[in-house]
This record gives structure tokens, sequence and C-alpha cells, in this order.
């Protein structure tokens, strides 16, 4: 089993942060996954899945995700399944000042031969998630504000 957390802050409030990490539509500016196909495209909501494909690493094929808990503005967790792997992935937010803590944290479990890898793709996996998490924060922070104020900068 692989686990990984990473957290960042991020200066945005939590709704804007939350409503960014669940909406499947931003995915490919800040995550390694491409080619994003949602079930149907209505709101996030439990049961909400679909597939997508990774633009790194050696799994290819796509993989199929699904939104098994839901705390509205506050918490998410997607079960995403394929072919050499089982992953949960949780994404959290939480009001601190000057905006956001954002948390990525989640477990893996590889499959067959692929368990062989878990140390090296453990690594990998870790380092991933925190640099969605820069790229994330580098997103919302540079993007006007809801009002239509500029975004801040530090």
């Amino acid at each position: 089993m692989v686990s990984y957390e990473s957290h960042i802050s991020v200066a945005r409030p939590p709704e804007e942060v939350f409503a960014t990490i669940v909406d499947f539509r931003t995915w490919s500016r800040w995550t390694d996954m491409d080619d994003v196909r949602p079930d149907d495209d209505g709101p996030p909501r439990l049961g909400s899945g679909g597939t997508f494909r990774m633009t790194k690493g050696p799994f290819k094929q796509p993989a199929r995700y699904e939104l098994v808990e839901l705390e509205p503005g506050r918490r998410g967790v997607w079960r995403v399944a394929h072919p050499a792997f089982e992953w949960r992935a949780e994404m959290r937010t939480e009001t601190e000042a000057g905006g956001t803590r954002l948390t990525n944290a989640g477990r893996m479990q590889l499959r067959g031969v692929w368990r062989l890898l878990s140390p090296l793709i453990g690594r990998e996996l870790g380092s991933n998630e925190a640099r969605e998490l820069d790229r994330i924060k580098a997103m919302l922070e540079s993007e006007p504000t809801h009002a239509g104020e500029p975004a801040r900068s530090e």
C-alpha cells in the first residue's frame, strides 16, 4: 500500500478552492489527468463519476473515478479504479488566516506485478500529488476573484 499526504496554503476562500477541486473541468489544468470524461455534466454529488487518462507515468489505460464521500465545501473522496491499482484520493479544505489550508491525501493499492514497484511508485506519487497542490495554488491565486477584483499577490 502506498500512502501520501501534502498540504498547502492558498490565498483564496475555502468555498472557492473546494469548488475548483470538485470541478472535473479544471482537473487537466492542475493535475496529471487528461481526457477527463464525466458520466454527466451535473454538479458533483455522491456517486458522480467518469473516466480519465494519466498524462505521466506507466499507467496509460483509462481509469474510472467515483466521488464516494462528500462534505460540501470541505471534503471530497474519490475512488479510482484501474487495471493496475485501486486508489482512494481525498482533498480537504480548512479555513486559515488569509485563505485556505488545502490537503491532498490518499492511498494506492497496486495490483499484480506492479506491487513490486511500490517503493518507487510511492515516492513518485507523493511528489506528483504535492506538485498538484503547487499548480492549483498558482492557478487560483493568479485568477481574478469572483468579485472581479485582481488576484492578491504575496
